[in-house]
């Protein structure tokens, strides 16, 4: 049976809302055991017993330029504020999210940066630095699986078990294997798994998409390559390629 068949067999949410003897540590075990997307289905639950499930606007830690460099890059909620007088031309696909638009391709490429006026190139730098200092801020208290869909690989060169790559953009990543394939194609769906381990930099944003926000230039490693069943609204027995990465630790 695959992580997504899993069924549940611990105890109800309202069971585990009574219990008050167990250790925290095993509240989270207990549950995400035995379903892949446990984390996501219990995630104001567990948002009792963890340091890390903070939404970043409740963030005593995160000042508010960090806030609001947070905000502008999701995109998600409509009083994140997106720029709309870019110098460039912004992609149909991306005009309700310029300013991801505009960090991840100055990310990949310094030539997009450097075509940029000198005014834009501050905003950009301006995102970097809280961007980074944020997610640097930002530690996992505990595992967690993380999920990634894509349209795509072409970015990856030879995309097979063993291939070793550079991620340039900031990685965003969800706790809710659901919300990862809602960018995916219904036909091909691709989806990248991580193992984000206790201690690793990521940045939990907040319930909307149970975001999870990774570092820029990390370098991760497929470690398989999996065919795996799923059915859902959008997915009718469909077959999803499941790619499971880790990161290259320095």
């Amino acid at each position: 049976m695959n992580d997504f068949a899993k069924t549940e067999k611990t105890m109800s949410a309202e069971k585990l809302k009574k219990t008050e003897k167990i250790p925290k540590a095993e509240k989270f075990t207990e549950y995400e055991s035995n379903s892949a997307n446990i984390v996501a289905e219990r995630l104001e639950l567990l948002q009792e017993y963890s340091t890390f499930l903070i939404p970043y606007n409740d963030r005593k830690n995160l000042s508010s330029a960090e806030k609001v460099c947070i905000g502008n890059y999701q995109d998600v909620h409509f009083w994140n504020n997106q720029k709309n007088d870019w110098s460039f031309p912004i992609p149909e696909s991306w005009k309700k999210k310029t300013w991801c638009y505009a960090i991840n391709s100055c990310c990949r490429d310094f030539s997009f940066y450097d075509s940029m006026t000198k005014e834009e190139k501050e905003l950009i730098d301006f995102h970097f630095q809280n961007l980074d200092s944020a997610i640097q801020k930002s530690k996992a208290d505990r595992d967690y699986w993380l999920y990634r869909g894509v349209n795509n690989i072409d970015w990856i060169k030879n995309p097979c078990a063993g291939t070793i790559y550079l991620d340039e953009a900031y990685g965003s990543f969800s706790l809710d294997f659901q919300k990862a394939l809602s960018y995916t194609t219904s036909k091909e769906p691709i989806l990248f798994r991580l193992n984000l381990k206790k201690k690793m930099e990521a940045l939990y944003v907040d319930q909307a998409e149970a975001e999870i926000l990774r570092s820029r230039r990390i370098w991760y490693k497929i470690k398989s390559i999996t065919k795996e069943t799923l059915e859902d609204r959008k997915h009718i027995n469909t077959k999803i390629d499941v790619y499971t990465i880790e990161e290259l630790r320095k």
